[in-house]
């Protein structure tokens, strides 16, 4: 058996593909290298070769395997961080909305992939109006039936308008 054909073996199991794999060998012809790149190889030396630069990118490959395996664990507790954060939103929605004459009103929650952002919420105001109290909005439905809001943000490029369907 080859050294491409053990690479491609352990590639193809689950258990060793994350192992980075030096290839040591006379062939010097950069057809082969570029084959045992594209069996998985991360690096080729060839021979004769000097210890101190294998165990140079020995040392290399081994950091740069634990640099990724901690990216891997960061992003996994990041999504279950993300999970955990669109669970508490969904908390957030009401579970029984107000029934006012001639609105039909839904809420809904569609979890972002980051957590920031504005947290928007519509009330029935003491004037009759809905609105967001904590936010300079303004609600007004046209003859469609569309509910427009526009933010009066005091900066004209941050205005937002949203619309929704009643």
């Amino acid at each position: 058996m080859s050294g491409y054909e053990v690479c491609e073996r352990l590639k193809a199991d689950k258990k060793t593909r994350d192992i980075p794999i030096i290839f040591i060998s006379a062939l010097d012809a950069t057809g082969d290298k570029i084959k045992a790149f594209t069996v998985g190889g991360l690096d080729y030396i060839t021979k004769p070769f000097q210890f101190e630069e294998v165990l140079a990118r020995v040392e290399t490959h081994l950091s740069l395997r634990k640099l990724q395996k901690q990216l891997q664990d960061a992003n996994k507790r990041f999504e279950q961080e993300l999970a955990l954060a669109g669970r508490v939103q969904a908390s957030f929605l009401p579970k029984e909305l107000p029934d006012i004459s001639g609105w039909q009103l839904a809420v809904t929650l569609k979890p972002a992939r980051e957590t920031s952002g504005d947290f928007y919420d519509i009330n029935l105001l003491a004037n009759g109006e809905l609105g967001d109290p904590g936010c300079r909005r303004g609600w007004q439905r046209s003859r469609s039936g569309i509910v427009y809001g526009l933010e009066l943000d005091p900066h004209p490029h941050l205005r937002r308008r949203t619309s929704y369907t009643t």
